[in-house]
């Protein structure tokens, strides 16, 4: 997952820098240390990270340790601030330091329900995130995730917050994949519900199997072999073969938060070339 959400920011969108908060857990500290792997391998770099209390419900506090909002350290900074904001006639008083976000995007390895609250803390410390600005001119910073995003109540719970965010998965049930369609289709009629991305794991597993079985027959070793010869036509989930390290070799989806809904992630579209201009 972390592999494919770096290919996606740094080849698609050609970012560079990153900041992550991360849940000082196990797994938090894992993804963490796998997302840095990645951006330093693409020639990146993550400028800053900060781990919080997952069992806290306000993190405010780590938001401005991402900012660096250090008030002793940057008194210059915050001087010439106020200085002038009163040559503008506002009150100095209510000047705040920004957040010193030289980053390109922000990586949050957790849980969707614990997504809003971190997103809703970064705006309070003026990061621009989703559909917030602090100002006009601010540069907007995506949100980063894994798959623990992919529940759509994650729109409600973010709000403003998580729009245009962006995550990885194996599957999405209104896909434009070959096969999903069918596949959504036929397991609700069988089991009376949508299908989850476990049923659609599955699903791809069964065939992988299946499929060196019948090649293989009921020579054990022979179907081992057979396993690493399978290519699965339109799987569900992303994995038709296995690859070299014996693992199967996954295509992920980029999905993306866009109003009410999650969907596929897309290129934007190329502005057209006016006639005349080569």
């Amino acid at each position: 997952q972390v592999d494919a959400l770096v290919a996606h920011a740094m080849g698609d969108r050609g970012m560079r820098n990153f900041g992550v908060m991360f849940p000082d857990t196990g797994f938090g500290n894992r993804a963490t240390a796998a997302f840095e792997a990645a951006v330093e391998k693409r020639g990146g770099q993550v400028v800053r990270k900060v781990g919080y209390n997952p069992s806290e419900t306000d993190f405010r506090k780590d938001a401005k340790r991402l900012g660096d909002k250090d008030y002793s350290a940057r008194a210059s900074e915050y001087a010439r601030l106020k200085r002038a904001a009163a040559a503008k006639g506002m009150d100095p008083s209510k000047v705040v330091l920004p957040p010193a976000a030289d980053f390109d995007g922000i990586f949050i390895p957790d849980s969707w329900q614990r997504v809003g609250l971190v997103a809703s803390s970064l705006a309070y410390e003026e990061f621009a995130v989703g559909d917030f600005r602090p100002h006009r001119h601010a540069k907007t910073i995506p949100l980063l995730g894994l798959n623990a995003w992919h529940d759509p109540r994650i729109i409600e719970n973010g709000g403003d917050y998580v729009q245009n965010a962006v995550f990885v998965d194996a599957f999405a049930a209104r896909s434009g994949r070959p096969g999903v369609s069918e596949f959504v289709s036929d397991h609700r009629s069988a089991l009376g519900r949508p299908p989850s991305v476990i049923d659609a794991l599955a699903w791809d597993s069964t065939r992988l199997l299946a499929d060196a079985v019948l090649a293989g027959g009921d020579d054990r070793t022979a179907v081992r072999d057979e396993l690493n010869e399978v290519r699965l036509s339109a799987p569900v989930a992303g994995g038709g073969r296995f690859g070299e390290n014996r693992e199967v070799a996954r295509n992920l989806l980029v999905l993306t938060i866009d109003g009410d809904s999650i969907r596929e992630w897309t290129p934007p579209a190329l502005e057209p070339v006016p006639d005349g201009v080569p």
